[in-house]
């Protein structure tokens, strides 16, 4: 993080630009007004996560994904596998999001309560339960953790992420990967090249936080158990919380370490934690500047 904008060479910015070309995004409620403002600001079929908080029915999901697929967009809804008390209701779920918002992509993760309400103690019981291809799911995204998992050894998250690369593969389901967020680009990096130098070449969606204030990437990064990248990223840099932050730094540090020969496919997935119709507006921005070999921050703030 910085407190001032810096030029960045031509080609660290062209890097840059590469890693957002497909960047993707995530709702949990957006309004329809929302919605139709992302119409005049993202591309056409830009992939927009569904997120499913706990709690919430899944019916709601079902709703949302079919309003992101009418706004132009393609919608990929979580599973929450905790949540789901019945196959039958998985079954209903996955039926009603392929059918009515023609969704093809989902991702699969545990779910943020302690005790599962039904068959699916995680992610890869949703997998090998064979639902999914059912109805036409092509590809399966699955979560992985940069920072690492505040409740799960490094070991544990290992052992879960080949055991479901494993399931899809016998399930002729393609696979991606999409991060928790994390605030250290060093860190993205060699979590990157250590997993392709376990043989594991599947995309990776790389997941930061979006645009939003100091202030609430504190409070987001102590839920999501990602605090020590945050506070190394605040280190000997900046003590106040009251200014704005944007992961434009570390795009632009991922953009200069990025090799395809050796980090594979990578792209960019923006949490909104500050607001969706701001994260998307400031994507496009940076891509549209970093494309142009300029600094994609232009004003003073800690980005």
């Amino acid at each position: 993080m910085t407190l001032e904008s810096r030029a960045q060479p031509a080609s660290t910015s062209n890097s840059a630009s590469s890693l957002m070309r497909a960047f993707s995004t995530e709702v949990v409620r957006p309004s329809q007004r929302e919605l139709d403002t992302l119409s005049d600001i993202l591309p056409a079929t830009t992939q927009i996560f569904v997120a499913s908080p706990p709690g919430r029915p899944y019916l709601r999901l079902v709703e949302t994904a079919r309003s992101v697929r009418r706004a132009g967009f393609e919608p990929i809804p979580h599973i929450a596998a905790r949540g789901y008390e019945s196959s039958e209701a998985l079954d209903d779920f996955v039926a009603r999001i392929c059918g009515e918002a023609g969704v093809r992509s989902v991702l699969v993760i545990g779910g943020d309560v302690d005790r599962p309400a039904g068959p699916f103690p995680e992610a890869n019981a949703v997998i090998e339960s064979d639902l999914l291809q059912r109805y036409g799911i092509q590809e399966v995204a699955i979560s992985a953790y940069p920072d690492g998992h505040p409740k799960l050894s490094d070991e544990c998250l290992t052992v879960a992420l080949r055991q479901k690369l494993k399931s899809a593969a016998e399930r002729d389901l393609k696979v991606r990967i999409v991060s928790q967020f994390c605030f250290e680009a060093n860190r993205i990096a060699a979590w990157v090249k250590s997993l392709r130098m376990a043989g594991i070449n599947v995309p990776i969606n790389i997941g930061l936080a979006g645009p939003t204030s100091i202030r609430g990437l504190a409070r987001f990064a102590l839920m999501c158990g990602v605090r020590n990248s945050f506070r190394a990223s605040l280190a000997g840099k900046t003590r106040s919380f009251l200014g704005e932050a944007s992961p434009g730094q570390i795009i632009r540090q991922l953009g200069v370490a990025y090799d395809p020969s050796m980090l594979g496919q990578i792209s960019i997935h923006l949490f909104s934690y500050g607001g969706l119709v701001r994260t998307a507006k400031w994507a496009t921005e940076f891509q549209a500047r970093s494309g142009d070999g300029q600094s994609p921050d232009m004003r003073a703030r800690v980005d």
